[in-house]
This record gives C-alpha cells, structure tokens and sequence, in this order.
C-alpha cells in the first residue's frame, strides 16, 4: 500500500471541486454499528458521495469515491484528501484515482 505526501501543504482553496476531502464516520444505531464513507467538497462542503456498510472496506470507499465523480460539475484538476487510512491506500482505490486523473492523497 502506497501513501502519498500531503498535496494540501500551502494551497489556497478558492473554487468548489477543486479539492474532495474522504472521512469515515461511525453511526451506531439499534441495529449496531455502521461505517459511513463520506466524500465532501472541501470548498462548498457538500457531501459529493458517500456510502453506508455494516463493514469498513476500501470498496466501500471507491464506491462513494464513484458516487463523488458522477456528481461532478466540472472537469477541473481535482485533489483528492484523506487521513491516508488504510482504507485509501489499497490499489483498488488508487486505480478508481488514477482513472479520474484526480492527484492522490
């Protein structure tokens, strides 16, 4: 698994989809726990994808990751930002990246 150097350092944000920022949240509820992946726009802070599973895997992130692109209103450069977790470092989430030419985390 590859990590990448933070692309943030010093950059200014200054326009929606320039920069997608990924997280996972914990949601407990009667049914137990539950992983949301979450996509967000670091500009206009709008959720861009997102994903609900019982478990936390990376396919559940490249799949918010993929509800993220569909919803794209531009084809500006895009940055993408995590805490650099495992869960965005496997292949099968760099490939989805590097498909969309979105820079990695």
């Amino acid at each position: 698994m590859k990590k990448h150097s933070n692309l943030l350092s010093g950059i200014v944000i200054n326009h929606p989809e320039q920069v997608f920022a990924s997280n996972i949240a914990y949601v407990e509820s009667d049914e137990g726990i539950h992983y949301l992946s979450l996509v967000t726009d670091a500009s206009s802070r709008k959720i861009m994808g997102h994903e609900v599973r019982r478990e936390m895997k990376a396919s559940d992130t490249v799949k918010a990751m993929k509800r993220a692109i569909r919803e794209r209103q531009t084809q500006r450069p895009l940055i993408h930002h995590s805490d650099r977790d495992s869960q965005y470092c496997p292949s099968l989430y760099q490939r989805e990246l590097e498909r969309h030419n979105i820079k990695p985390p």
